[in-house]
């Protein structure tokens, strides 16, 4: 269930697998190398969506700042990024108001994940050189599986046919250097 201000999902064990809801519930971005160097490009996009995003300076910029200056930490995955203890705190009160029988209920332990999202929280499904048969559908924030099929179609057909059976343009890399960005939608 993914309600206002919390999500769960009952396990088979009778624990609850509990999460953030949607409204609100914003995301964390961690400033890298890459976001100082893509800055221009997207401080459109994050002056509309500023409210969407807890920025924080830390940890990950000095890791990809070492990885940028050596090969073999360029090689290895990004560690898992820290959970945001005050969200988790807030999920769990939440839930608690929402069932209240349910109040001793105790945090087992917590985890936070990467998800592709891009500055308006659009996707970007694009050909960004019409020259080079090189695809892009990248920053999903978390919705790909479920649209992984249609994609997938659309992408098929432009690779085979030429062009996908619907305008993809809205969707394209060049919006955030053109700033055909909107404020991001979000539910109230």
């Amino acid at each position: 269930m993914w309600g206002p201000r919390v999500a769960y999902r009952p396990r088979a064990d009778g624990s609850f697998i509990i999460g953030n809801g949607y409204r609100g519930a914003g995301a964390d971005y961690d400033i890298t190398i890459d976001s100082l160097r893509n800055l221009r490009q997207f401080l459109h996009a994050y002056r509309l969506n500023w409210r969407l995003l807890r920025l924080s300076l830390g940890g990950e910029f000095l890791y990809r700042l070492r990885a940028s200056l050596s090969r073999q930490a360029m090689a290895r995955p990004l560690p898992e990024p820290a959970p945001n203890v005050r969200k988790i705190a807030s999920n769990l009160t939440h839930f608690r108001a929402m069932f209240p029988h349910l109040n001793g209920i105790t945090l087992e332990r917590s985890w936070a994940g990467r998800i592709d999202l891009t500055p308006d929280v659009i996707p970007i499904i694009d050909r960004p050189d019409p020259n080079a048969n090189h695809f892009v559908a990248a920053g999903f924030s978390g919705h790909g599986f479920a649209l992984g099929p249609a994609i997938g179609k659309q992408l098929s057909e432009w690779i085979l046919d030429g062009r996908p059976s619907i305008d993809l343009r809205p969707f394209r890399l060049a919006r955030f250097q053109e700033d055909c960005v909107e404020r991001a939608q979000q539910a109230l």
